[in-house]
């Protein structure tokens, strides 16, 4: 249960990063002024907001996921 959970959610974390890395890249050139001692194009940067949004995003997954591997799955389709 906690990997479908984590699997699904982490998909859709994985192509927000990447729409949201690209986006970054264009938006870049147009605010160019406006950042201050750090280059458009910073690597490290990327790198290190892209891994906090992924560790963000896996939390955000996991919590869902572990209190759904909680519930007995006999009376969760007795709802049903």
């Amino acid at each position: 249960v906690i990997q479908l959970v984590l699997r699904r959610g982490l998909g859709l974390v994985g192509v927000g990063l990447a729409v949201g890395i690209v986006g970054a890249f264009g938006v870049t050139r147009l605010i160019q002024q406006q950042l201050y001692g750090v280059a458009p194009t910073d690597a490290i940067t990327f790198t290190a907001v892209g891994l906090l949004f992924a560790l963000v995003g896996s939390m955000a997954c996991l919590v869902p996921g572990m209190r759904a591997a909680r519930q007995d799955p006999v009376r969760a389709l007795q709802t049903e």
